[in-house]
Formats: structure tokens, C-alpha cells, sequence
């Protein structure tokens, strides 16, 4: 069941360090998300301001982010508005930050605004930072391999 783990589970698991994601296994979508997906049903999907997620997205189609999300984000286009942030994990192809991004991020373009703060590791193959953008993390540019 989505986002149903007993209390004492989530507990545990809120101190365990993240796993670092297989960069060759870049974009993964969950099967059922695939299946499911027909090309003309791909929409653009908002989490707008004051909502908290916690645990697994995936998209088949862009996604952006007002809210704050603790987990896994998968999608082939995110957005993170200047009020979102996500701590965990970002699996893209490519991904604009203008807000806070927490742990690890995995993309082929990033691309940091002006308010954007990354703290983590990220991997990319390119990297477009706005003056006042905020990069504190381990940092890979180019191709994979």
C-alpha cells in the first residue's frame, strides 16, 4: 500500500543513510507506471505549496514541485519552485532547482536557479548554475561511463 507503513517502521528507517542509486539504470520508471502510460495521457503533474510527501514518485511525464517530498522522485522532467524541496533521492533526465535538494541526484542536465541550494552528491552530464545558486555537495559533470 502507498505511503501506509506502520509508525514504528517509519521510525527506523528515517535515521538509515540512503542508497546510492545505479547511474546506469537512468531513467528507471516502476513497470505498472509503464504499462499503464499511453504517450497522449502524459501530463504535466503539481504538488503545489504546503504538501508533504513521503515515499516514492514516479512519473512517466514532467513533474514540479512546490510542496516537500522526503523519498524517491523518478521522472523524466522535474521542477523545484523556490518554496519545494526534496531530501532523498532524484532519478531525471533533467531537473531545474529553485528550491532546496537534499541527498542524491542523479540527471543528465541541472539546472540550479538563483535561489536553488543542493546539498548531497549529484552525478549530471551538464550543469548550468544561476549567480546566487548554492551547490554543497560531491559533484560529477560529464558523460557517464
Amino acid at each position: 500500500m502507498l505511503f501506509s507503513k506502520p509508525k514504528s517502521d517509519r521510525d527506523e528507517t528515517a535515521s538509515a543513510a540512503p542508497e546510492i542509486p545505479n547511474p546506469a539504470a537512468l531513467p528507471v520508471l516502476d513497470d505498472a507506471v509503464r504499462r499503464k502510460t499511453r504517450p497522449e495521457d502524459i501530463r504535466p503533474s503539481v504538488l503545489g505549496p504546503g504538501v508533504l510527501v513521503r515515499g516514492y514518485i514516479g512519473s512517466p511525464g514532467p513533474l514540479h514541485f512546490q510542496g516537500d517530498i522526503e523519498g524517491t522522485v523518478e521522472a523524466p522532467q522535474v521542477s523545484l519552485g523556490a518554496e519545494g524541496s526534496i531530501r532523498g533521492r532524484l532519478m531525471c533526465d533533467r531537473v531545474t532547482v529553485d528550491g532546496y535538494l537534499e541527498g542524491e541526484l542523479d540527471c543528465r542536465e541541472l539546472s540550479a536557479g538563483s535561489t536553488a541550494r543542493v546539498d548531497g552528491q549529484v552525478r549530471c552530464e551538464n550543469l548550468v548554475l544561476a549567480l546566487g545558486a548554492v551547490i554543497n555537495a560531491e559533484v560529477k559533470v560529464g558523460p557517464r561511463g
